[in-house]
């Protein structure tokens, strides 16, 4: 890792061995760090936690919708499947909400 930050620019580095494999590479670009003051940053870290706060409990909620309706749900023998309460086989992943 320390190859990496330590490479000149525009020089062909490698190979190196990156997690498990090998790498060559070239740093064509060096953009220096920019640090923002807590006062400018708090907004954005505010919108990021409370919006991580909101999926957080959609997330809860509705894992505790689908199961209580689960165990209310009665199917016919022939028609039992996951979201039913007779059914005791695996589990397959239901579709992944888009909270953004």
């Amino acid at each position: 890792m320390r190859a990496i930050f330590a490479a000149r620019p525009h020089v062909v580095v490698g190979p190196l061995p990156l997690f498990g494999h090998y790498a060559v590479f070239e740093v064509t670009r060096i953009v220096p760090s920019r640090r923002q003051p807590l006062a400018q940053a708090r907004s954005s870290i505010e919108r990021q936690l409370a919006g991580e706060q909101q999926r957080q409990t959609l997330a809860r909620f509705i894992s505790a919708w689908r199961a209580r309706w689960i165990a209310k749900t009665d199917c016919q023998p022939q028609d039992v499947m996951q979201k039913c309460r007779q059914y005791h086989g695996p589990l397959a992943p239901e579709g992944q909400l888009d909270f953004s």
